[in-house]
């Protein structure tokens, strides 16, 4: 409803923004294929009004599709034209997620010592940021699982999982938790206990 108000009144920036949020929610419910029409249309729109921080997190969800579809050389292609114009970026947390998208295509394509260079670059810390570092934490776990190192990935994923109680439950955590079973199965170990959450955040 909202869309069609915004379409009558021609404002086509708040129209590409419900487009966006619609592709996201399309997105969260796991049906890429009806997601990645919305957040096309929303990233063209953003791209032609020189919103650059709304079309980088649009194009992010769009690479996230791509991913989810297997599609590698797309998701690349986007992570490449993203990268490209990571100098317009002020924003750190969207500078490591920047990155932090790249990794996970890296790791796909198996190119494992440049997805570690890129998780180690110091430049790239957003500490105020819990959930861009949490992310970091998942992406290094799966850059371990998929090198074959088990117990690295166990050590890490035992790490983050320290202190981040279910009730900031997100779908990041339950990849971490997936990988951690799946690694404790991998060393023949008993999955171990959930770590003590210290806190709610």
């Amino acid at each position: 409803q909202a869309r069609i108000h915004l379409l009558r009144a021609h404002d086509a920036l708040a129209v590409a923004r419900v487009d966006a949020n619609l592709g996201v929610l399309e997105l969260n419910r796991g049906r890429p294929a009806y997601a990645i029409d919305y957040l096309r249309k929303a990233a063209t729109v953003f791209e032609s009004f020189g919103a650059v921080q709304e079309l980088m997190i649009t194009r992010s969800h769009v690479l996230q599709v791509h991913l989810m579809q297997l599609q590698y050389e797309q998701a690349w292609a986007v992570s490449e034209g993203d990268w490209a114009m990571r100098d317009r970026v002020r924003d750190p947390g969207q500078r490591l997620s920047l990155a932090l998208d790249r990794a996970e295509i890296l790791i796909r394509r198996g190119q494992f010592q440049r997805a570690r260079a890129l998780l180690d670059d110091p430049s790239l810390a957003n500490a105020n940021a819990q959930v861009n570092e949490r992310r970091r934490a998942w992406v290094n776990i799966e850059l371990a699982w998929r090198r074959g190192d088990a117990r690295d990935a166990l050590r890490r994923a035992d790490a983050i999982l320290d202190g981040w109680s279910e009730e900031s439950w997100d779908n990041t955590r339950a990849w971490v938790l997936l990988r951690r079973q799946q690694a404790a199965l991998a060393l023949g170990v008993p999955v171990p206990a959930m770590p003590v959450a210290t806190d709610d955040s």
